[in-house]
């Protein structure tokens, strides 16, 4: 089981965000600080995890804690599902594999960033890289202002064409190789420190990207995981 869900979180109030986490000290504190719109972003990526787990059917979700590779994982008692969580302005992504490892990160459209001569300074190998689907569900949601999904729907079955989705290899677009980048060295939670090995993980793992069009934004998703 791989899952893929993209969550429109924009809509979502600081102060309800803090309600919502209370369970967790230190974001709580950072939310009733009254911090800005990243922070706010980190909360909800979290209450979306929450919430998607449970839409899943795979009841309540579990502690998360870190693995000795810094890698968020649940704490199952029969075996271990990794999850991995990037955010960008109102926008979450999340991965859920109990498969192994899994990565993932997300980019808005924005024309600030040169993403492909950052890709050909520090992976060039990005641009030589395909694409594959394999084994991932991909899902849409949206929170609300109360903090509850109002959506979870399979991609598949969304019937809404403003919610346009196109499969692209990273080496068709810039920001679909960036977000390959970033989930492939998330893999074993080392970062840009891993990126010394790139080609040793490109290498065990399949890479999916894609863009999805939302509410006239522009949006590259990419996802990672280990091959079995």
């Amino acid at each position: 089981m791989i899952k893929l869900i993209v969550c429109e979180t924009s809509g979502l109030s600081l102060s309800r965000a803090a309600e919502l986490i209370t369970s967790l000290p230190e974001l709580y504190s950072m939310a009733t600080a009254g911090c800005d719109d990243a922070v706010r972003d980190n909360l909800s990526s979290y209450i979306a995890l929450k919430l998607s787990y449970e839409r899943l059917g795979l009841g309540e979700l579990p502690e998360v804690y870190r693995s000795s590779e810094g890698r968020p994982v649940l704490d199952l008692k029969e075996k271990k599902m990794s999850v991995s969580i990037s955010h960008r302005r109102g926008v979450s992504l999340i991965g859920i594999s109990d498969e192994g490892a899994i990565g993932v990160d997300v980019e808005i459209y924005d024309g600030k960033k040169d993403m492909l001569s950052l890709i050909k300074r520090f992976a060039p190998r990005m641009l030589e890289a395909g694409s594959d689907k394999g084994k991932i569900e991909l899902y849409f949601s949206r929170l609300s202002r109360d903090g509850s999904l109002d959506s979870f729907i399979k991609v598949d079955e969304i019937e809404n064409k403003s919610l346009q989705i196109e499969y692209l290899s990273p080496k068709d677009d810039p920001y679909c190789a960036w977000v390959g980048l970033e989930s492939v060295l998330k893999l074993e939670g080392g970062g840009f420190d891993d990126l010394d090995r790139l080609d040793e993980l490109l290498d065990v793992s399949t890479v999916c990207s894609l863009t999805l069009s939302l509410d006239e934004r522009r949006i590259a998703v990419g996802a990672a995981y280990k091959d079995q």
